[in-house]
């Protein structure tokens, strides 16, 4: 039989403000995920160039009635949903224990074997602020307390509270889904945690509730970070095993993954890309939620851009070189498909691909389209050194010195709430231009304007050829 899924964690919600200084919230551009905006009042939204939303007074039209409807759904089916699987923790004689890795539970072995994870936390005063959010849920409670299931609990420390906002009057979703971030299917020992680039969470990662929301695991030396801001705590008993799982504690909270605009704005060495999006207008539709299912970014950072000389940085930024511009950053946009280090979501009702459970190979491929009609990526992960590495086919790559190997992603698995952020230290260029192909009138004049500067001809002779069709598109 396979592991349980709690739905315990599936409640319809909307997501809280985020924090962004002191006395002061604003909603990112999709602060209400999409999976969440059905249960929420419907809103304006006005999205500037910041990615920042504006509320508006609400809007009123006969879409809303639908929408209410299913919040009331699936308000009124949650505690019978909670009542079934509990029902069936109890019924069920035996239990998978297969962790979301495939790696089975041990038998228990310290001191804590013969408690349950509810019974651990709520006498562990390490954690006890996280204890009494979980302890204001009673049907989590129950879930933690099941002897049969089996799940893996990342604990924020007390200490991890101190620099955590809790908005003055939190909605009655917020606990649950601090909860349900914090935990996740199956057994997670300390050991494979490792070797792997994400594991799973309870809280629903897409609109059609098809995923699991992922957490990222960083690993730098011996250390192991959670989503690239909460570290595992360092101790002789930093994990506790119990009757039912793992508890892992870390110095952090993990918030729920917010939009891509934030992601941007908080990351100094993406400040060129930010720009770049805000001048072509890109932002738009990549920050817009409404305007895809998900979506996997390869971000390149400043340096990437500083690849190219300061002249074609200054031509591509001009009002000249914008048209270029916006080609080049097509490049590394792949819309409604979700590809992280160690696991794909092809969505449209597809099963989600972990690269673990695959013994085929150890290298994995895929073909993704991007924004830039009729140009596709092929991304590989495989494992190397005992870690999941992505990398981008040489087909589309930069070369640099002559040289032709695949683009590494230098930083992976950034978590938004549609989708994935991966860096690259080098930009993503189109295939040479189709033989026979006409050159654009576009190129023609900006190569007589810009040809004193060698970087800018090529360029210009790269992203011509695409430059009419992609804004015919757009």
């Amino acid at each position: 039989m396979s592991d349980p899924d709690p739905a315990i964690l599936r409640a319809p919600t909307c997501q809280a403000p985020r924090y962004r200084g002191p006395n002061v919230l604003l909603i990112d551009t999709a602060a209400q995920p999409e999976q969440y905006r059905p249960f929420c009042s419907e809103t304006t939204r006005n999205i500037d160039s910041t990615g920042l939303m504006a509320i508006a007074a609400p809007k009123q039209g006969k879409a809303s009635l639908p929408r209410a409807l299913r919040a009331l759904f699936f308000l009124i089916s949650l505690p019978l949903l909670v009542q079934y699987i509990l029902s069936r923790w109890n019924r069920d004689s035996q239990i998978s224990s297969s962790a979301s890795s495939g790696q089975s539970s041990t038998p228990p072995t310290d001191q804590n074997a013969n408690l349950t994870i509810w019974e651990i936390l709520s006498n562990d005063e390490r954690v006890s602020r996280f204890a009494k959010i979980i302890g204001e849920l009673p049907d989590i409670v129950r879930g933690l307390s099941a002897p049969q299931a089996q799940f893996t609990v990342y604990a924020p420390v007390n200490e991890a509270f101190e620099s955590f906002y809790f908005p003055p009057d939190p909605p009655p979703f917020f606990g649950l889904f601090i909860a349900g971030y914090h935990m996740g299917p199956g057994p997670v020992p300390a050991e494979h945690l490792e070797s792997v680039g994400t594991v799973s969470s309870f809280v629903n990662g897409d609109i059609f509730f098809d995923y699991k929301q992922r957490i990222s695991v960083q690993h730098t030396g011996k250390d192991i970070t959670f989503n690239h801001e909460a570290k595992y705590v360092t101790r002789e008993d930093y994990q506790s095993r119990a009757l039912n799982g793992y508890i892992h504690h870390i110095d952090g909270v993990l918030g729920l993954p917010n939009s891509t605009a934030h992601v941007l704005r908080t990351r100094p060495q993406l400040s060129k890309l930010r720009e770049a999006f805000s001048l072509t207008r890109l932002a738009e539709s990549v920050y817009d939620t409404n305007s895809h299912v998900s979506q996997t970014l390869f971000a390149p950072t400043d340096a990437a851009f500083d690849h190219l000389g300061h002249k074609a940085i200054k031509f591509l930024f001009s009002p000249w070189g914008k048209p270029y511009l916006r080609v080049l950053l097509k490049c590394h946009v792949v819309s409604n498909h979700t590809l992280f280090s160690d696991m794909y979501w092809p969505h449209g009702g597809a099963e989600s691909v972990d690269f673990r459970k695959i013994a085929v190979s150890n290298r994995h491929e895929y073909n993704l389209a991007t924004l830039l009609p009729k140009l596709n990526l092929t991304v590989g992960s495989q494992v190397t050194g005992g870690r999941w590495h992505l990398d981008i086919s040489p087909s589309v790559q930069l070369q640099v010195k002559g040289k032709n190997k695949p683009i590494d992603v230098t930083t992976s698995d950034i978590l938004t709430m549609d989708g994935v952020v991966h860096l690259i230290d080098s930009l993503i260029l189109p295939p040479s231009a189709v033989e026979g192909q006409e050159d654009s009138w576009l190129r023609r004049v900006f190569a007589k304007l810009w040809q004193q500067d060698k970087s800018i001809e090529n360029l210009v002779d790269l992203l011509g050829p695409y430059v009419d069709e992609a804004e015919t598109v757009s």
